[in-house]
Parts: structure tokens; sequence; C-alpha cells
């Protein structure tokens, strides 16, 4: 019952954020994110007890006649992810209300978020694909109006780019979705009872084409990535944390949950073209990270670069490879979501994302300067932080099936840390800053700061903590 009660949670949260008057809202958002991410950890023992295949397995009838089910589970896979979205839930409710927005409208925008959050819980937890794909709409809604209302002067754009994009992915996502559903003698949209059945290869190459399409809009894989940086640079801090930190990660996810799951030969067949989308974004997003002026829209490109490594991971259909992916998309979660934390705080101040304009924040800003810094480190995959264990060992996973083209993706490396070193010298030194801007002095403006630099130095310096949960979700091997 665990799964449906977050996901029930958070929507009933959303609701009192309307309910109640809007001096409370941000209280309700902060309080049913904070008792949530406790209750979320809480459940780790009895989750590493489990020796079953799907963990907190709940099942209930829905749709009887189309054989939909409600069924919630979790494994090593999509437990991580459950367990950042709630830890990202929580750190996205302490930061701080759109300064550009009126007061009056921050009751729907908290609302927002916990929706948001409790939808991203239901898709890393469906096990049925109509509600993996109800869940899945949701999530592109919400973030559609959290961009479109409380987003940049150019919202209305990218917004509607982002939908455009997104809807048509995810109609073709629903197209594959129906095929395998008739194939399966339309009788079930259960994942679990899915991967048993025998499917016919043209089918299975359809459906696989199919869903890798929506998928890889959402990851997003190069060449589909162009409605990331203008949704990155429009959104509300919290919802550029969140569309980096959990919603590219589904795309993903439902790689492995999806075609992985039940057409695992498939995947094996098309391994070296994933592994080419993987290295064309890892090289292009890295790249072109390094022509950007606008600083979000750098950390945006970044987070293409940083998805191609996930999707190698994947590309890799090993155990190894699939551990590091998952590593690497919390890793990412907890870096990415630092590095736009700390770009909103400077944008708030100074009014611009422009690097050349941001020179010598060190001055005025430095608390958030050193935690940009933190982040850029993590993203550099400086050793002793999470994305370092991550990178490794997808790398490893690669060589052992790339062999010397493994090296391709090492330049970005290379072209990452550049990019980064780059930006720091760029903006946080030099000469500019200004006196009349300074920095809050209270401790606990900084805690989801705190919080993500935490996050990605445990998880840099035990990584046991996460293997562990990962070795439990294998059984896609099986």
């Amino acid at each position: 019952m665990i799964l449906p009660f977050i996901i029930f949670i958070y929507a009933l949260g959303g609701i009192a954020c309307l309910v109640f008057p809007k001096e409370k809202s941000s209280v309700i958002a902060r309080v049913t994110a904070g008792i949530l991410l406790i209750i979320g950890f809480a459940t780790l023992p009895s989750f590493m007890k489990n020796e079953l295949p799907m963990a907190f397995d709940f099942s209930a009838p829905w749709i009887s006649a189309l054989g939909s089910g409600i069924h919630f589970g979790t494994d090593g896979i999509s437990y991580p992810l459950i367990l950042l979205t709630l830890f990202l839930g929580f750190v996205s409710a302490l930061l701080p209300y759109p300064h550009n927005e009126p007061a009056e409208n921050a009751r729907f925008y908290w609302a927002l978020i916990l929706w948001l959050l409790s939808a991203v819980v239901g898709v890393f937890a469906s096990l049925d694909l109509l509600l993996f794909y109800i869940f899945w709409e949701i999530v592109l809604i919400l973030m559609f109006f959290l961009i479109a209302l409380y987003g940049g002067e150019n919202r209305k754009y990218a917004s509607m780019k982002f939908l455009i994009y997104t809807q048509f992915a995810s109609l073709v996502m629903l197209l594959g979705i129906i095929a395998l559903y008739l194939g399966s003698g339309g009788f079930t949209f259960d994942i679990m009872t899915l991967r048993t059945l025998e499917f016919s290869q043209s089918l299975a190459f359809w459906v696989v084409a199919a869903l890798l399409f929506s998928f890889f809009v959402k990851i997003p894989a190069v060449p589909f990535h162009t409605w990331l940086p203008d949704a990155h640079v429009e959104a509300p801090t919290a919802g550029s944390v969140l569309l980096a930190g959990l919603l590219l990660k589904m795309g993903a996810y439902g790689i492995l949950r999806i075609p992985f799951t039940i057409f695992p030969d498939a995947l094996y067949a098309i391994a070296v073209p994933l592994g080419i989308f993987a290295f064309v974004s890892i090289l292009y997003g890295a790249f072109v990270s390094l022509a950007q002026d606008n600083l979000k829209r750098m950390i945006a490109y970044s987070s293409v670069n940083h998805m191609g490594y996930v999707l190698l991971g994947i590309a890799t259909l090993s155990p190894m490879g699939i551990h590091g992916a998952v590593y690497e998309m919390v890793a990412h979660g907890f870096g990415a979501g630092l590095l736009f934390a700390t770009a909103g705080f400077i944008h708030d101040k100074y009014k611009t994302f422009s690097i050349p304009e941001l020179r010598g924040l060190m001055k005025s800003v430095p608390v958030v300067s050193w935690f940009f810094i933190i982040g850029a480190l993590a993203a550099m995959g400086l050793p002793t932080m999470a994305g370092f264990i991550a990178e490794f060992t997808i790398f490893v996973a690669a060589f052992q099936v790339y062999h010397a083209w493994i090296l391709l993706p090492l330049v970005a490396v290379v072209v990452t840390a550049g990019y980064f070193i780059w930006t720091v010298q760029r903006s946080m030194w030099g000469d500019g800053g200004s006196s009349d801007i300074s920095e809050p002095k209270r401790v606990l403006y900084w805690t989801p700061y705190i919080l993500l630099t935490l996050g990605l130095f445990v998880l840099g310096l035990v990584p046991s903590l996460l293997f562990s949960i990962l070795d439990t979700g294998m059984f896609i091997f099986r």
C-alpha cells in the first residue's frame, strides 16, 4: 500500500494548497514533501528484505473489460528513482516561490509541484501500461502549466514547444502500447504478464521502435533534444530542478521498464544503433555546451551530454551498464538540481543568465558561487562525487561492448571539464560583482543546496549504498 499512499498524499497535499490561504500553501507543500521523504526512506529496510521480483506489490481491479488494473510495484531500477523523486520533491518545495509572480498565484504553483511529484511517482511505480501512460501524460501536462504560468519572459513559446514535442512523442507511445495490447490477444496491459508472452518479430520491432522514439524525445537524445534548452531557460527554478532531475529520467526508465523487460531480444538486435545515439548525444551535448553564453542553456545542454551517458549504459544491455545508467540518473538528479538551483538564485539577484555579464560573482554572492562550483565539479565527474562512480561504471561496461569506440565519449569528458571551468572562470572571478547584492544569512535558506551537495558526496564516497539497491533490480536479466 505504500506506493499508492505516496501518490495519494502528494495529490491530497496539492488540493490542500488550493483550499487553505495562500500564506499556508508553501508550508503545506514543504510539510507534505518532508513527511513523504521520511516515509520513503523508512521503507528501505523492507525493500532490502524483499525476495520477489517486485517489492511493495499492490494490485486492484480497474478496467476489467480491457484487462487493465491498478498495479504498482518497485524493484532495484525504479526504487532509487522513487527515492530521488521524494528527495528532489522536498528540495523543490524548499526553493522559494518565483519572485516575478504575484503572491495570489502561489497556491496553484505549490499545488502543481505536489501534483507533479505524485504523477512522477506514478510513472516509476506503475506496472500496468495504461496506468503508466496516464501518469506519463499527467506529468507532461502539469509541467506545461508550470512553465506556461510561472516561467520567464518567453514562457509561452517554450511551454508550447515542450507540449508539441512531448505530446507527439506520447501519441507515438500510445500507438505502440495499443499494438502491444492487441498483439497480446487483447487481454492485458500488465507488464509482468506481457513479459511472459511470445510475440512475433515484426510486432516486436514496430512496438520497440515506437516506444524508443517516444523515450528518446523525453531523455532527450540527439536529434530529439531541441525542446529542452528553451524549456529549461524559461522554467521556474523548481521546475528546472524537477525537469532535469526527474522528467528526463522518465525516458531512460521507460526503456528499461517496457522494451527491455518485454522485448529484450529486440533491444539486443539494435544495441549498436542505441550506442550510436548515445555517442552522438554525449559529444553533441558537450561541444554545444562549450559554445553557450547563457548559463541556464549551458546547463541544459550539459544535461543532454549526461543523459547520453545514461543511454550508453543502457545500450550495453549488461547488468553493469544498467547499474551505471541508474547510478548516473541519480547522480545527475543531484548535480543538475544543484546547478539549476544556483542558476535560479543568480538570476533572481542579477536578472540575467548571460555569462559575460556575471563576472565577479564570488565577491558579491560567495556562498552560491561555491555551490555552483561544487555542482560543476560533480558534472565533471570529480572523484569522491557521485558522477565519477556512475560514469566509471558506464565506461567499464561500454568498453566490454564497444572496445576502442569508447574513446569517443571519453573525449566528451575532457570537453565537459573545459566548458565548466571556462564558465566558472568567466562568471565567478574577475572584475565585477555588486556591493548592492547580498546573500541570505539564514542557514535554513541554504538547506536545499546543502542537501543536494550531501547527496553528491554520500553517493560518491559510499557507492555501496546505491549498488546494494541496484543489485535487487536485475530480474530483467533472469
